[in-house]
């Protein structure tokens, strides 16, 4: 009998460990929230015994940013996802909850180490997740070539977080305003209309799909930020990408759009020096101005693990969010076009049944994120039109593909 309930350990044991290589929560009578503050930036952190940490940062002039922070350097991470989970005395059955967009960012510096990172609306929402008592939870798989999938969860409490939270707010109500902070100059044209120039210390420049050509209005964008930097001394300008989480096959042409804008910020009059480009980019100081390249190019790319899956993952959301904010903000006017696709293994009817469903279900994604239905169409291939033979599993799964162009 004991034998056989130490066998039953073993194998949960076994299971868990498969489910999660490591779960990291802050024990409940340990869980304290620190506040730190002054009238440029504002600091909420959360101790993980034996992690590291998970904090809320808002600097003046840039939105706000909650993240987790590991203290010790391990592989890289290849995915991740942030779910507002129900605190353990909660009732998880009657618990529903979406997935955030969660940025892979890397260490700055070489004794820094790298965040997972939600800003803006998805940090705000963390507030409000953990007033309400639930727990922001991020999962994420490790590149490990020991183990195949080293998955690892960690959960922040929401216990003592509302005192704290009071501070927080304080100090967020009390920033700087942008303008006096970084000493903000009024153009002769703003200076006569009596409007100071908006935050300027996080631009994003969009371009075309497979383009490193700068738009008109990416040009005016740059041109602000010449003025910006000529009246505002010592500060540097660092050109990133916003779409970097979503992989590395754009790094060719990230390199070719960054040196266009440092190129052209240089044949305006700033000097080398205060400019760089960096494809990642955390903990910016404020006299950066961080300059954002946004194209749609590793955004477009969807391939599937299995013959007959039609679902998105939490990665196929992380682009299609970021997708979808590329057309609200830039594409407002041509079509999309979802190119889906199968392998070979099945019947005919089958394939082009599965490829009809991965297509509707991506567009229904898209639609739910605010893309008008009218503007995107689905044309369903299933196995008619392969770019590798089908085979060798390699040559499949090239051919499980689902593609999204921008039509002008």
């Amino acid at each position: 009998m004991h034998m056989c309930i130490r066998v039953i350990m073993i194998t949960l044991l076994l299971v868990s460990v498969r489910s999660f290589a490591d779960y990291y929560q802050a024990p409940m009578q340990e869980v304290n929230w620190q506040f730190k503050g002054s009238n440029t930036v504002c600091y909420l952190k959360q101790v993980i015994l034996f992690y590291g940490s998970a904090d809320f940062i808002h600097r003046t002039g840039e939105p706000l940013q909650f993240s987790i922070q590991e203290q010790r350097r391990k592989s890289p991470v290849t995915k991740a996802t942030l779910t507002a989970m129900p605190a353990p005395w909660m009732h998880e059955a009657a618990f529903s909850s979406s997935d955030y967009q969660v940025y892979l960012d890397q260490p700055v510096e070489n004794g820094s180490y790298g965040r997972l990172s939600v800003y803006g609306d998805a940090a705000e929402a963390m507030l409000d997740i953990l007033l309400q008592g639930q727990y922001p939870t991020f999962t994420y798989i490790r590149d490990s070539s020991v183990i195949s999938l080293e998955e690892t969860r960690v959960a922040v409490s929401s216990i003592n977080f509302s005192d704290s939270y009071k501070e927080f707010i304080n100090c967020r109500n009390n920033l700087r305003p942008v303008a006096i902070q970084n000493n903000i100059f009024r153009t002769k044209a703003q200076g006569q209309q009596g409007q100071n120039i908006q935050n300027i210390q996080s631009r994003t420049l969009f371009f075309d799909q497979g383009s490193n050509r700068m738009s008109e209005l990416a040009k005016q964008e740059v041109n602000k930020i010449a003025d910006y930097m000529k009246q505002t001394e010592g500060t540097e300008a660092i050109v990133s990408s916003d779409t970097a989480l979503a992989g590395s096959t754009d790094k060719k042409l990230f390199v070719q759009r960054a040196a266009g804008v440092v190129s052209q910020l240089k044949q305006l009059g700033i000097a080398a020096n205060r400019l760089s480009a960096r494809q990642t980019l955390t903990d910016i100081k404020n006299n950066v101005i961080k300059i954002d390249v946004f194209g749609p190019d590793d955004l477009r790319f969807f391939y599937f693990t299995d013959s007959n899956n039609a679902d998105l993952d939490s990665g196929d959301k992380q682009r299609l969010d970021l997708l979808a904010r590329y057309v609200r903000d830039y594409f407002n006017q041509g079509r999309l076009v979802i190119s889906s696709h199968t392998d070979s293994k099945g019947s005919r009817i089958d394939n082009q049944a599965v490829a009809r469903k991965r297509g509707e279900n991506f567009k229904r994604y898209l639609e739910r994120k605010g893309v008008p239905a009218a503007r995107i169409q689905l044309k369903a291939y299933g196995e008619d039109r392969p770019t590798r033979s089908n085979r060798r599993p390699q040559g499949r799964a090239q051919n499980r593909r689902l593609v999204i162009d921008f039509v002008g």
